[in-house]
């Protein structure tokens, strides 16, 4: 039995291997082809075990699957690398159309009739577009989801978000701009929700930075705190402060970490009282 489950093995895997012969021949041997496609056989090669490159005498290029023939690449190539403005796509198998994406599909897969009918199909979707050098991104560039449609615009170095970008969500509604370093968010930056600014302020490994200068805002767009945080809690300043229940509780000034000043101070129900150098006065 095992010695059958080898055998089946290996006679795949021949199979695999003289598909792959077969497909690029017919890509050299055969001209019309090649004058066809515009493909200078000389900078036909494999780009990778599964895919394959074709560039045509001006530097334009694409990158497909060997197996599959999908499209991975197409833009402009420099001594065979990613060089100029080129095209990324990224190809999944899904049993619903996504319509927020520049794509297409290419195949369709039915399982039946013992299992329940479900027809799948590869989508292949634009997944970037914008500036490559030396084979990865740098400079202007836009990043796509399948779902959601745009995801992120901005700079790009060495592969990576570096600089100043935006981040967009559902809807391709903006939720951040700002700096980047690394891929992640890091420096000054502004963050939104449903297209409505809700903080601006230092950014570090990705998340709100808990020390440094920071604006907070409602979900009006109405300012409610500004001032200086230290390990996440308010230093010095002018601050709104509310209850889990969104009652606002005081507005004042902070130093060093405590209320200092002039400042109103309300109630459990959110009844004014006065606050001022610690001493509390009924209004």
């Amino acid at each position: 039995m095992m010695l059958k489950i080898k055998f089946n093995i290996i006679i795949k895997k021949i199979y695999s291997y003289l598909n792959e012969v077969i497909k690029l021949s017919m890509i050299i041997y055969n001209k019309e082809l090649q004058k066809k496609l515009n493909i200078n056989i000389k900078n036909y090669i494999k780009f990778s075990k599964e895919k394959i490159l074709t560039i045509d005498n001006e530097g334009n290029g694409e990158i497909r699957g060997i197996k599959d023939d999908n499209l991975y690449f197409k833009g402009k190539f420099l001594n065979k690398k990613k060089n100029g403005f080129g095209f990324e796509y990224m190809t999944v198998c899904t049993n619903y159309i996504a319509p927020k994406t520049k794509g297409f599909f290419i195949t369709k897969i039915t399982f039946g009739p013992k299992f329940p009918t479900v027809q799948l199909m590869n989508y292949t979707f634009l997944y970037y577009e914008g500036e490559y050098i030396n084979g990865k991104k740098e400079g202007k560039g836009k990043e796509y989801d399948i779902d959601t449609g745009l995801e992120y615009e901005g700079n790009f170095i060495n592969g990576k978000r570096e600089g100043f970008g935006k981040e967009f969500g559902q809807n391709e509604k903006l939720i951040y701009e700002g700096e980047f370093k690394n891929g992640k968010r890091e420096g000054m930056g502004k963050e939104y929700k449903n297209g409505v600014l809700i903080f601006e302020g230092e950014f570090k490994n990705d998340t709100r930075s808990r020390n440094g200068y920071r604006k907070e805002y409602d979900s009006n767009g109405n300012l409610i705190s500004e001032g200086l945080y230290k390990n996440g809690k308010m230093w010095s300043g002018k601050f709104t402060e509310y209850d889990e229940r969104r009652i606002r509780q005081f507005v004042g000034e902070y130093k060093n970490g405590k209320r200092s000043g002039k400042g109103k101070d309300y109630d459990k129900d959110g009844n004014l009282l006065w606050y001022i150098d610690g001493d509390l006065y009924c209004g």
